[in-house]
């Protein structure tokens, strides 16, 4: 009798577990995070998950007035995201397409402006930009062009985390990995001149010299950056491109620095 009580628990949880998995396929509710979503009042998006292998599942999300919204895969219980997304807008044009890996942005990431133009492109890792990105104008000219390098970093005391032991003290975070820019920066004008150009070293600060032009391609400021420090000589110029004065800046001191105007003939 005993053993016939265990066998009927085993077979009970079986046949539960097989239609919670057959109620996958029917109409399924997500919240604005393309999530399962049981409680009502969160409901953003409905769909009707179909097994693609194994856990995977494919669900196209609408929105409850039934206007398409995003192609999802999902692994496991519709919660994570695995696999490719594609988001559209409500002419049903492709607007975002990036890969997930366990609910984390993971490889290429792209979006569209309406018109079909791209705005923006690059990697991801763990929901943060890696490598280089570009982003562009709605009309197909190029930004920005910069590059994202992810490291790791303590991030403090209010992250409940697992605590990290420094120097025998022990601290209640955890090494976490952010990201910043690095190596070459570029941003442009609408029309396509270049807007200002410099660089970031391996630990995010502006470093070397950088340069500013205003959008009839004359040169408006140009300085000189060391560890994220403006320091030397800063000239600034007017919209024809003459000198207008110099800001000479002591490395590595805050404050507005020495003024030292130009004195030219008109």
């Amino acid at each position: 009798m005993k053993y016939g009580t265990i066998i009927l628990q085993i077979l009970l949880c079986c046949q539960f577990t097989v239609k919670a998995q057959e109620s996958l396929t029917d109409k399924t509710y997500f919240n604005r995070f393309f999530e399962l979503e049981p409680e009502i009042s969160r409901h953003r998006y409905y769909g009707y998950p179909k097994k693609k292998m194994d856990n995977f599942y494919t669900v196209t999300l609408y929105s409850l007035k039934g206007i398409k919204v995003a192609d999802v895969v999902y692994r496991k219980n519709l919660s994570n995201k695995q696999g490719t997304t594609l988001v559209y807008d409500s002419a049903g044009k492709l607007r975002l397409k990036a890969h997930f890996d366990e609910n984390f942005t993971s490889g290429i990431v792209e979006t569209w402006f309406a018109n079909g133009n791209k705005a923006d492109s690059g990697s991801a890792a763990r929901n943060m930009h890696v490598g280089v990105w570009k982003t562009w104008y709605e009309n197909g000219q190029l930004k920005e062009y910069k590059t994202y390098t992810a490291k790791p970093f303590y991030n403090g005391p209010a992250y409940h985390g697992a605590p990290i032991i420094i120097n025998n003290v022990v601290l209640l975070g955890e090494l976490v990995t952010s990201n910043s820019l690095e190596k070459e920066y570029k941003s442009y004008f609408e029309n396509g001149l270049l807007k200002d150009s410099g660089y970031y070293n391996k630990n995010g600060l502006r470093t070397g010299i950088w340069q500013e032009w205003g959008n009839n391609n004359t040169i408006r400021m140009i300085g000189f950056y060391r560890k994220g420090w403006k320091t030397g000589a800063w000239k600034y110029y007017d919209t024809k491109g003459k000198l207008l004065f110099v800001i000479h800046y002591s490395q590595r001191k805050y404050g507005a620095g020495q003024f030292i105007p130009i004195n030219r003939a008109e």
